[in-house]
């Protein structure tokens, strides 16, 4: 009988493990599915918009010091509803310190930008979640609002949420938030009272009358500005430049970047030649400009039968040549007859492109690191 007994307490106390690890298992297995959680993702609607960053009646209620800003988020479902124990992700610049809904959400800061909304209760589909944010300082600037919202659920794998990621401007082809307004109001774009920053937009930039913006020879401006420049306000038409085969290698790393501005090197085209100081006594070049003296300058003539670069070195031939595509118009097919010496104004240059709240993408930095060359 004891052994008999000893059995039974045995086997109830396998019955017993196996019915906890049962419990547990189910208590594991989350009630929303993956592909629940993705169409939740691909559907979902977020809006984000400042609401002030000068009027500070709402945030004042959570930021008793200094400046603050109030925001709203409208989160909206439509066939999809949101499950209790959902949780949203999202980078705010600006720490939010306080914020009030009619919804059962819970927002916390984690670190940094980042921070965590959860549902405490489920969201059926169609309803709509309006939350007011307060932050310090302001947000500025469509910029300031950063985009990819993801969603999390336990034992899921997050998703971003479609409708907070970046899409093209029409026209410019920048990268901007979707979910976020105009910023048009002056109490978004405005930090404070007393701040006179217009919007800049390109209605502004037209009625100031910035004629390196809307004049017609735009297309034959140099970035960044040579030195000296002598227009003779006619031109020379061409369908491309003729680069002597014997310079090719030379001017190897600016031909690479031809095809962006439109030039080809062709037989036809307007004949290039490249003289290098060095090569050539100095009673030739008695007529140089000064400009070339130094290091990396160079010198560039165009008429109506031939470019000529004279440069110290190779690197300034190759600047010539960059200068040269840039006052190509490619839409007409013609170079401007003119007289250009240049030199950089600093042995070591550079350019800080910060992509830390607004990534471009990398035809943008392809373009830039182009451009800078």
């Amino acid at each position: 009988m004891i052994r008999n007994s000893t059995n039974f307490v045995k086997a109830c106390l396998s019955l017993s493990l196996l019915l906890v690890g049962s419990a547990s298992a189910m208590a594991e297995t989350p009630s929303l599915q993956q592909a629940s959680l993705n169409a939740l993702g691909e559907s979902l609607d977020i809006h984000y918009e400042v609401l002030s960053n000068v009027d500070d009646s709402l945030c004042r209620v959570h930021i008793p010091k200094g400046n603050c800003f109030s925001s709203e988020l409208t989160i909206v479902t439509m066939a999809t509803p949101i499950e209790a124990s959902t949780s949203l992700y999202f980078s705010h610049i600006a720490p939010i310190r306080g914020y009030d809904s009619k919804n059962a959400i819970r927002i916390e800061h984690i670190n940094g930008d980042l921070h965590h909304l959860t549902f405490e209760e489920k969201v059926s589909a169609s309803e709509q979640v309006k939350i007011t944010l307060s932050a310090p300082f302001w947000h500025a600037s469509r910029s300031d609002a950063m985009p990819n919202y993801y969603l999390t659920y336990p034992a899921l794998s997050a998703v971003v949420v479609a409708s907070t990621t970046r899409v093209k401007e029409p026209g410019s082809n920048l990268l901007i938030n979707q979910h976020t307004g105009l910023w048009s109001k002056q109490a978004q774009y405005k930090r404070t009272e007393n701040d006179n920053t217009p919007l800049m937009d390109s209605a502004y930039l037209y009625n100031k009358g910035d004629s390196a913006l809307i004049s017609d020879d735009a297309q034959n401006r140099v970035i960044p500005n040579v030195v000296q420049r002598d227009d003779s306000g006619k031109f020379v038409a061409a369908a491309g430049i003729n680069i002597d085969k014997s310079d090719q290698d030379m001017l190897a790393p600016a031909i690479e970047q031809m095809a962006y501005f439109g030039l080809t090197n062709q037989k036809t085209g307007l004949p290039l030649k490249v003289i290098i100081r060095s090569a050539h006594d100095a009673s030739a070049l008695a007529n140089e400009p000064a400009t070339i003296n130094s290091k990396e300058g160079y010198a560039l003539s165009i008429t109506e039968q031939s470019a000529t670069i004279i440069a110290n070195d190779n690197i300034g031939a190759n600047y010539g040549l960059l200068t040269l595509m840039q006052i190509f118009d490619a839409q007409q097919g013609r170079f401007p007859i003119t007289e250009i010496a240049d030199s950089p104004r600093f042995e070591f240059r550079g350019m800080h492109l910060d992509i830390a709240r607004h990534f471009p993408g990398k035809a943008a930095i392809e373009s830039v690191v182009r451009q800078m060359f």
